[in-house]
């Protein structure tokens, strides 16, 4: 179980069991569930 924190909602979710991306953010790597990542490419917020 890998259990982490989407970088859009804060919402907590497992990485094993939902769709998700992983974020470069510097050496290490921050995760958002898919549906956030692409709502948030959509009004600008992420490139």
């Amino acid at each position: 179980m890998a259990t982490v924190n989407c970088r859009y909602c804060k919402k907590q979710f497992d990485r094993e069991k939902v769709a998700f991306v992983q974020i470069p953010w510097g050496k290490v790597f921050r995760y958002g569930h898919a549906e956030c990542y692409t709502k948030a490419v959509n009004e600008g917020k992420e490139k």
